[in-house]
């Protein structure tokens, strides 16, 4: 699926600041867009969306066989979260 466009959108809510962190990332293999919980501060998804976008590139790489499938995609979705609770804990 090719997406046409991509909009963004934040609401900070109650607080006086926002603590959650969101990015698109475009590649030639596809779209990369994430959100980013900032869960009571802000240092975390800010680390977060500053390294995820290397580390989910890195994995698909890693698993990538002749051409990009779901599971491909879902393993590296699911080592590169892993590498970043590593690196954030």
């Amino acid at each position: 699926m090719q997406l046409l466009s991509i909009t963004e959108a934040a609401a900070k809510g109650n607080r006086d600041y926002q603590e959650d962190r969101h990015f698109t990332s475009e590649h030639p293999e596809g779209t990369l867009l994430a959100i980013f919980d900032g869960h009571g501060g802000s240092e975390a998804s800010h680390e977060a969306h500053r390294i995820f976008d290397r580390f989910f590139w890195a994995s698909l790489d890693f698993f990538q066989e002749e051409f990009f499938n779901a599971q491909q995609v879902t393993r590296a979705l699911r080592d590169s979260i892993k590498q970043l609770a590593v690196e954030l804990s």
